[in-house]
């Protein structure tokens, strides 16, 4: 199973245990159930969180020009 997008900070769920939601453009990967498996992640490149161009992240996900 693959999912591509942009890795953001994880959006959690109260509960016991905690539930963690990695969350993509139109879908969301419940990673409590990827727990003592094997997961690889790739890198492909930079993308700003509030425009979208492929920059290099100057600060907290944001290109240089959308951060100030």
């Amino acid at each position: 199973m693959q999912y591509k997008g942009v890795l953001r900070k994880m959006q959690t769920e109260n509960g016991s245990p905690i539930q963690y939601y990695l969350v993509f453009e139109n879908d969301f990967l419940q990673m409590n159930q990827l727990l003592d498996k094997q997961l690889t992640i790739n890198f492909l490149g930079y993308e700003c969180l509030h425009c979208g161009l492929h920059k290099k992240i100057y600060r907290q996900g944001y290109c240089k020009s959308c951060f100030y």
